[in-house]
């Protein structure tokens, strides 16, 4: 992620010329992190999974981020106005006037940074992972795939376990380990005769939701039911 701006105030006892650009340059920085971060939300990182709610955040925190370098655009050209008549000028509240119009654009680009930040952290996003074929049945065993997080993130809400055909008797449990221990008070199950965990007669109950950057995450089948096959399960999550 690119370097955020900080702000700063201009010395109204000293010649500021070389320093009221400066506030035009950041808002045109925050900018155009803004849109970066409005590209990269919306191609999902080259990715086909953006839901419509993630794409409807990205683009606000954009368009956000976009008024915002307006304004800030606006209040640079109000301060080069006020200081090229404080330097034709000795006084003092013409000073303190550029002063208070480059205050504006600084806090201008640290609006746009904040919508920048919003758009990169907060888009919700969500990943599948096949732990058996679509035609062989499924059978029980830990680890029946194994992964790292490519961030820290945090789950928003429970994750799904799936069938492409349903177990004919018995009750699918799977479960999802961060470095070796469940995140799951109550693991994910699929009904008999069922394809989803959303109807599970026994929802499953999170332990745990952070991951930190590279932790190890695998996924047992604890039960298998008879005759379940395709076995997916979706985690939903934010980059944190």
């Amino acid at each position: 992620m690119s370097t955020q701006v900080p702000p700063s105030r201009l010395d109204s006892t000293k010649d500021f010329s070389s320093l009221v650009p400066s506030a035009f340059d950041r808002a045109n920085l925050a900018f155009a992190q803004a849109n970066a971060a409005f590209a990269q939300a919306n191609t999902n990182d080259g990715g086909s999974g953006a839901d419509s709610w993630a794409r409807g955040t990205a683009n606000a925190g954009f368009i956000t981020a976009n008024s915002a370098s307006i304004f800030a655009n606006g209040s640079f050209i109000q301060a080069n106005a006020a200081y090229n008549a404080a330097n034709n000028a000795s006084d003092a509240w013409v000073r303190t006037k550029a002063n208070n119009a480059y205050d504006t654009a600084n806090s201008a680009s640290l609006y746009a940074n904040g919508a920048f930040a919003a758009a990169n952290t907060s888009a919700n996003v969500y990943l599948t992972v096949a732990l058996s074929d679509e035609t062989t049945s499924i059978t029980t065993g830990t680890a029946k795939v194994t992964f790292r997080a490519p961030h820290a993130m945090t789950l928003y809400q429970i994750p799904r376990a799936s069938l492409a055909t349903a177990s004919t008797s018995g009750i699918p449990e799977i479960d999802i380990n961060k470095n070796g221990t469940t995140i799951f008070g109550t693991r994910l199950t699929i009904d008999a005769n069922e394809k989803t965990s959303v109807t599970a007669a026994t929802p499953a109950v999170l332990s745990t939701t952070t991951f930190s950057d590279d932790d190890e995450i695998t996924m047992d089948i604890d039960v298998a039911g008879t005759g379940a096959k395709g076995l997916k399960v979706t985690l939903y999550y934010r980059r944190t």
